[in-house]
C-alpha cells in the first residue's frame, strides 16, 4: 500500500493506482494539460471515502510506501480508466489534413 500526498492531505490506496497516478500526472505535465480522477481511498485513520484530484503542470503529488494492516480499497474502474488515459496520451491520435489542402505546398500558406 501507499500513501499519496496530495494538497496537504494523506490517502492510502493501491501500489498499482498510487504509480499509475504518478505516471498520468507526469504525461498531463508534459502534455500542458489537466484532469479530474476519482478514486477510492483510505484516510489514514482507516476510513474509506471517495477522493476527486485535479492532475495537472501544476500538481504536486507524492506516493510513499507504507506498511499497515488496512486492506487497499478496489479502485478497478479508476485503474481502468488511468490506463486508458495514459495510453491515450502516450499515444495520440494522427490528424490527417482534409482533402481541401491536397496538393498545397506550404509557400502556399503566405
Amino acid at each position: 500500500m501507499k500513501q499519496v500526498n496530495y494538497d496537504g492531505d494523506r490517502y492510502l490506496v493501491g501500489d498499482d493506482l498510487a504509480d499509475a497516478l504518478l505516471q498520468y500526472t507526469v504525461l498531463m505535465a508534459r502534455r500542458d494539460t489537466a484532469d479530474t480522477v476519482t478514486i477510492q481511498a483510505l484516510e489514514p485513520d482507516g476510513r474509506e471515502g471517495q477522493v476527486s484530484l485535479v492532475l495537472g503542470p501544476a500538481t504536486m503529488i507524492t506516493a510513499s510506501q507504507v506498511f499497515d494492516d488496512f486492506v487497499a480499497p478496489d479502485n478497478t474502474a479508476a485503474l481502468e480508466s488511468l490506463s486508458a488515459k495514459t495510453a491515450a496520451l502516450e499515444r495520440p491520435a494522427h490528424v490527417f489534413p482534409d482533402e481541401s489542402a491536397a496538393g498545397t505546398q506550404l509557400d502556399d500558406w503566405g
